[in-house]
């Protein structure tokens, strides 16, 4: 069987938004920390917030394009 994944990156901010998921459960589903959850969740203009990476928004793109199908 073939599968074919769009190359989306989705940062966890509109993950969030899309899917309505709450961060406990993103975190259980990616065993990303969920204070680092809350860091990217968090305002740009909050010390705090931290930019996630190039990879976290791969993970969160991957897993939307397979809720998607």
């Amino acid at each position: 069987m073939l599968t074919v994944t769009t190359n989306r990156h989705i940062d966890p901010k509109t993950f969030r938004e899309l899917t309505s998921w709450s961060v406990y459960k993103m975190a259980r589903e990616t065993d990303i920390p969920i204070q680092s959850l809350y860091n990217y969740l968090k305002e740009p203009s909050d010390p705090k917030y931290r930019e996630p990476k190039l990879y976290i928004k791969r993970l969160f793109g991957e897993i939307y394009s397979r809720l998607d199908a």
